[in-house]
């Protein structure tokens, strides 16, 4: 059994890695949560750049599940610099007295 010990820690650091770190690319830790529905625990965690791959979403799209915006970290995944959209709908929402 000793000569078993060092191979069952050295799995249960990399079982540990596999769960923490992005399906996706399996080289940054996840930070997005995925879900079936908005009430359901999430499946998993995706990276940032994960995140905005094509290929990813369109996996999502087809499993119909739901992306957190707001990361484990507090980070939103799309903030007004770096996305036109979500920079007109916040003019717009302060344009309207909602932001």
């Amino acid at each position: 059994m000793d000569r078993l010990s060092p191979l069952l820690i050295t799995l249960t650091w990399r079982k540990l890695y596999l769960s923490r770190c992005c399906p996706a690319c399996l080289n940054e830790r996840g930070d997005f949560g995925v879900r079936r529905s908005k009430h359901d625990a999430p499946m998993c965690f995706l990276c940032a750049a994960c995140c905005k791959q094509p290929r990813v979403v369109l996996k999502l799209q087809q499993q119909r599940a739901t992306l957190d915006v707001t990361g484990l970290s507090g980070r939103p995944l799309y903030t007004e610099k770096t996305n036109r959209f979500i920079g007109e709908v916040h003019t717009a929402a302060k344009k309207a007295g909602l932001g």
